[in-house]
């Protein structure tokens, strides 16, 4: 049986081939190498912890919220993609409500990181239009246009990911069962 989308959950065997053809799998981990580019670009060029000096306007909160949200970010894809490998192993026809209750979180949880990430887009996207570039190596330079460009790449996969995860509750909730749960169950309450 050949198991595609959201509907993998329900009686496919477990297979590396069945977790492949899950779209969320493959933006899942075009997020986390786009969190990475973020992380290892501000670590590497832009930020000095020694001064506690970044390169976008001097301010260092601005590359230290953009050094944590890729380490958040990094850290969320591969807790979601290890989530997403168990929903191809495990059977939730016995428990609806725990499979419904981590779609919800799954769901939440993205959602809080696109809001993250979108933060991080504005707040670099604004730092770097105040910074004066003259006398700014142009690696550097480049490296702080990559960071920009990625945090808003990032905003965007997450809130792909979460457009991912309302589908199926939704589908859920009018009673279409995509996720083996049975008709006119409600995830939410």
């Amino acid at each position: 049986m050949l198991c595609t989308g959201v509907t993998y959950k329900t009686g496919c065997k477990a297979s590396v081939r069945n977790l492949l053809l899950y779209p969320l799998t493959y933006i899942r981990l075009m997020a986390l190498i786009c969190s990475i580019v973020v992380f290892s670009c501000i670590a590497d060029q832009l930020y000095d912890s020694r001064n506690d000096h970044c390169i976008y306007n001097g301010n260092s909160s601005c590359c230290k919220y953009d050094l944590a949200v890729g380490v958040i970010g990094c850290a969320l894809c591969l807790i979601f993609v290890t989530k997403d490998t168990l929903y191809v192993v495990l059977d939730f026809s016995e428990h609806p409500r725990l499979q419904a209750t981590l779609l919800v979180v799954d769901c939440i949880t993205n959602g809080v990181c696109a809001a993250l990430w979108f933060a991080s887009f504005v707040l670099t996207s604004d730092q770097w239009r105040q910074t004066n570039s003259t006398g700014i190596a142009a690696s550097t330079n480049n490296c702080a246009n990559v960071g920009v460009a990625f945090s808003f790449l990032c905003t965007l996969l997450w809130i792909a990911i979460v457009i991912g995860n309302v589908i199926p509750i939704i589908r859920t909730r009018r009673g279409v069962c995509s996720y083996g749960l049975r008709s006119g169950y409600n995830p939410i309450g």
